[in-house]
């Protein structure tokens, strides 16, 4: 869904050299392996083996568009030890991503749910990343970012110390890649 979480946005930036929403959506829905998103994840994530299908309308939500990108991720920096050990994390992570672009309003809402794959209770939790985008008074797109890890089921209660370690090192590696990402989504929009 194109819902917004409750709570203040993790990130909250002016992107003055976007034109417009509209050329922002462009980019966004454009090609996908060339896009601002692809190039987010190869050049500033490292991922390798990205593929990634069409954008199609989403059944579910009304103008409204969808794809997915499969992945292998490194983990971020500075993960730490008791975690790698307690997941048994390898160093490239298989993941999978839905993206959701679509409309709301005068807003241009992007909402993107990861998924790791064939790691210990990656089945319980995705990682979402809700971006919205809307004309700034000064001229631009302003840029809001909320992230969250939604689980889908708890944690044995042995484990349960993770989910907050978790939490904190996914709006870390949000916030030191905000630049990254706006300089993807910039590169695509102005070109």
């Amino acid at each position: 869904a194109l819902a917004l979480p409750r709570g203040d946005p993790a990130i909250v930036k002016h992107l003055p050299s976007v034109l417009d929403i509209e050329s922002l959506r462009s980019a966004l829905e454009g090609e996908p392996e060339s896009g601002p998103l692809a190039n987010f994840l190869k050049e500033s994530l490292g991922c390798q083996d990205l593929s990634m299908t069409p954008w199609v309308e989403d059944s579910r939500i009304e103008s409204a568009l969808s794809q997915r990108s499969k992945y292998k991720v490194p983990l971020p920096k500075g993960t730490p030890d008791i975690v790698k050990k307690a997941l048994g994390l390898p160093s490239l992570v298989p993941s999978v991503t839905v993206n959701c672009v679509g409309l709301r309003g005068d807003c241009l809402i992007l909402v993107q749910r990861s998924r790791s794959e064939g790691v210990l209770y990656s089945e319980r939790f995705r990682v979402q990343h809700t971006h919205l985008f809307r004309a700034h008074a000064s001229g631009g797109v302003e840029w809001k970012q909320w992230t969250e890890v939604v689980w889908l089921k708890p944690l044995p209660w042995t484990h349960g110390f993770l989910a907050k370690i978790m939490l904190q090192k996914t709006l870390e590696e949000t916030k030191g890649q905000s630049e990254n990402f706006a300089a993807a989504l910039l590169r695509s929009a102005v070109a």
